[in-house]
């Protein structure tokens, strides 16, 4: 998944509804925490 983009979990938390809707409009991302990867 070359286009996924990445978030901190930070931004995850804070950011949830739009990241949601993206994941709802088919984007992917990329979740991690202190730079490493969690989920995807």
């Amino acid at each position: 998944m070359s286009n996924s983009k990445t978030v901190s979990h930070r931004e995850l938390r804070n950011n949830s509804a739009g990241i949601l809707r993206a994941v709802a409009a088919g984007e992917s991302f990329i979740v991690t925490n202190h730079a490493v990867r969690l989920w995807r």
